[in-house]
């Protein structure tokens, strides 16, 4: 609770022991109570108490709400590029892995990107076992892109498919077959 002092316009709040000497100044003439300091505030405080009035709690709330209105928020996820994956996903088990149960393997696959360092390394963000290679492999890469290899056998791997898919750039990600 907050009173008025009549020293002038001292504000005395109780405020825990840790903090005085980070926020206030101890003063010399506020008693000491059990666990809490009660210490003298100045009009320019820390916590401005003189200021703290329902008209300012309502003007807080609004400002609040209009900084959540106003922030960023993911766009929603497109469906549409789990089309792009040409992958069997009935054969992998939750590892990423396809096979018998001693002799599980790895998936791979491969797609295009345009042949730039910022695509490779959006590319590379969202897969660690991509690597980047030239030819054109099974998808076809033109000569201004570069084929693009990675494996199932990572965490998540559904997920990285499904944002590498999500890239404007990569149109299909489709089984490698190595012959």
């Amino acid at each position: 609770m907050v009173k008025e002092e009549e020293e002038g316009n001292n504000y005395c709040l109780p405020v825990p022991e840790g903090w005085i000497d980070q926020v206030l100044t101890r003063c010399s003439h506020c008693p000491k109570r059990d666990d809490m300091v009660s210490c003298c505030l100045r009009d320019t405080s820390y916590f401005g108490a003189k200021y703290y009035t329902p008209m300012n709690r309502v003007c807080l709330l609004v400002l609040m709400a209009l900084l959540y209105a106003c922030s960023t928020q993911k766009p929603p996820e497109n469906p549409d590029a789990w089309k792009k994956i040409k992958l069997d996903f009935k054969q992998l088990d939750a590892d990423g892995l396809a096979g018998p149960i001693k002799g599980k393997v790895a998936v791979n696959y491969e797609f295009c990107i345009p042949a730039e360092d910022n695509s490779w390394r959006q590319v590379h963000k969202i897969d660690a076992t991509a690597q980047k290679n030239t030819g054109k492999g099974r998808v076809g890469c033109k000569d201004t892109q570069w084929l693009v290899i990675g494996n199932t056998h990572q965490k998540n791997y559904q997920r990285v498919l499904f944002q590498l898919a999500s890239l404007p750039f990569v149109t299909q990600i489709q089984q490698t077959f190595w012959e």
